[in-house]
């Protein structure tokens, strides 16, 4: 399909940087909390597409399919800064080992590490979606839904209002609850002394001392509609382990002096390290297993500079995008060595990783959706934890150099995609996702640092699951076992071998359905059991709408959940807003 209207145009780009800031600012606020982020483009789509809907009697020209490309893509590259800017990640870690980082440097940094996994990505389009035409479910999944509204064939304008009004009446609840005079604080986590079982224990340990629950938050019950029945199966299954099978021996042996809610963190700081190892031996054990991507995604590369000649289809002009790499690789080696006091060979070497990392992320990407970014960062901190042993700082900040480069790199492939499908020039998406990077980055690092200054990171309520993961890497490699609490390094040790285990099974396809998510397993040992419970529960919610009306959840449960996140972290920024300016009621 090829579009003859305009397509890069500034109602395109409002409409999409608008989406995609409110989507960056609750993807901040739900990582924090169980570590989970989702994509924005289609919601970027549906959005824009059905704002202008509304407005059409009044507009001089009708909303194209190409400003919605630009919309969509200016939207998803803003959405996804809360990954790419580590917010959810390093930036916490590096707080915890030290090293805060103030609101503009962390804008200054993000900038540049984000643009250069958006110039990593640019010279791989040609190769990767041209010619060979690689899927990229994500990025085709928004070109059918753009060409099916502008062909009118799906109800997008009642999506639309559907998600609205699921992210109002979730940002009104959260607004009550936050609320002290009207006393409903209490109902955001109900644990069981609220239903008059409080008394019980299990191992001679209160089970109202580890929290167990379930927490009302319209954040996690959207979250749960997203990540589908067998992640949220696999949530309340390691929940249940960690909190009902070790917690109590372990409170026994280790604390037994402690009680009520005293408890809880020293058992949630022991249960990181068998969550973070088994998250981590999944990871590495699926890149492991995936040589094949790595090997097709450096034949990609050579196929790529063997056809350098091929300017016309590239998405930069060529010395413009050896100026701008030059400009961003300098931009990071002096940041680093300003807010990190890493040398800049050092950080050379990342930028170098980062770029092998982005080669296999976005083959990956194309052919499973998934974006193993987490796990790439991990091998960027054990690579550091060799050049750079006892550093903490330099093994975080390489490893965040290397996620945002594969994130944004991903990112932008899968609207590189929509935009082939749908006939929208590259070079004008390009400019979209740069300015999703220069304006998204204010809104997830607004965002952060509203909510850093008024509550614990990692804390009660913002649990840090990626936070706790990364540093709890990173502590490792800089100080050794030692560092480990008694016990915490054969629970580790099992913790690496269930990772192990999961992971080859799950690529058995009679396993599979059997087998638990590993990732989904390992975040349930760094969360809040009320947390997976929730999360499980709100997976069940689209299969439940299936059995009233076919299809019913699948094609409106994310539309659902997708609003219910967006509304309460919308509702939580303005509540942190209020909070620093010494708003008493809340």
């Amino acid at each position: 399909i090829a579009t003859h209207a305009p397509a890069l145009t500034a109602r395109a780009l409002v409409a999409g940087l608008l989406v995609g800031c409110v989507l960056g600012a609750s993807n901040v606020a739900i990582g924090l909390k169980v570590g989970l982020t989702f994509p924005a483009a289609v919601t970027a789509a549906v959005l824009s597409y059905s704002a202008f809907k509304m407005l059409s009697p009044w507009l001089r020209h009708p909303f194209s399919i190409g400003e919605n490309v630009i919309a969509t893509t200016a939207g998803s590259s803003a959405g996804s800064m809360a990954t790419a800017a580590g917010v959810i990640s390093f930036v916490p870690a590096l707080a915890m080992a030290g090293l805060p980082l103030s609101f503009p440097k962390l804008v200054a940094w993000t900038l540049a590490t984000a643009s250069l996994g958006i110039l990593f990505a640019v010279p791989l389009r040609h190769q990767l979606i041209v010619v060979e035409q690689l899927r990229y479910p994500s990025g085709t999944a928004a070109a059918e839904t753009i060409r099916a509204m502008h062909a009118e064939t799906v109800g997008a304008l009642s999506n639309a209002k559907m998600l609205l009004a699921a992210a109002l009446g979730a940002a009104c609840y959260k607004a009550l609850v936050s609320i002290k005079p009207l006393g409903l604080t209490s109902l955001e986590h109900l644990g069981l002394e609220d239903v008059g079982l409080g008394t019980l224990t299990l191992g001679g340990v209160s089970l109202v001392a580890l929290r167990i629950g379930f927490s009302t938050s319209p954040m996690l019950i959207g979250a749960g509609m997203l990540v589908g029945p067998r992640v949220g199966a696999s949530l309340l299954l390691g929940s249940l382990v960690a909190w009902l099978g070790l917690a109590p021996p372990l409170a026994h042996q280790l604390w037994p002096d402690l009680t009520g809610p005293a408890l809880f963190t020293p058992v949630l700081r022991f249960l990181v390290w068998p969550g973070a190892a088994m998250m981590l031996a999944a990871g590495l054990t699926s890149l492991g297993l995936n040589l094949g991507i790595w090997r097709r995604a450096f034949a990609s590369l050579r196929i790529a500079q063997q056809e350098a000649h091929l300017t016309p289809t590239l998405a930069i002009n060529p010395r413009m995008w050896l100026l701008a790499m030059l400009s961003a690789t300098s931009a990071v080696c002096v940041l680093g060595a300003w807010l990190f006091a890493v040398h800049p060979w050092m950080s050379l070497v990342a930028i170098a990783v980062s770029f092998v990392m982005t080669l296999v992320a976005v083959r990956a990407t194309a052919e499973t959706d998934l974006n193993p970014v987490g796990p790439m960062a991990k091998v960027t901190q054990l690579v550091y934890g060799a050049l750079a042993p006892g550093s903490m700082t330099t093994n975080l900040m390489t490893a965040g150099i290397t996620a945002a480069g594969a994130l944004q790199a991903g990112d932008l492939m899968h609207d590189l995609k929509t935009g082939f499908l749908l006939g929208v020039s590259p070079r004008r998406q390009v400019v979209a996702q740069f300015a999703g990077v220069l304006v998204g980055v204010f809104a997830v690092v607004g965002t952060y640092v509203l909510l850093a200054a008024n509550y614990p990171i990692p804390g009660e309520l913002f649990t840090g699951p990626a936070v706790q993961s990364w540093y709890a890497v990173a502590e490792l490699l800089a100080h050794g076992y030692q560092a480990l609490p008694a016990g915490a390094s054969w629970a580790a040790l099992v913790g690496a071998c269930i990772g192990v285990l999961f992971t080859l099974l799950e690529r058995q396809p009679a396993c599979r359905p059997f087998v638990p998510s590993p990732m989904a397993v390992s975040i349930a040992f760094l969360v809040p059991p009320a947390y997976a419970t929730a999360l499980w529960l709100g997976s069940l919610i689209p299969g439940l709408m299936d059995r009233r009306r076919p299809q019913a959840g699948e094609r409106l449960g994310p539309i659902l959940g997708s609003g219910l996140i967006a509304g309460e972290g919308i509702m939580l920024v303005i509540v942190a807003t209020l909070m620093l300016l010494g708003v008493p009621w809340l």
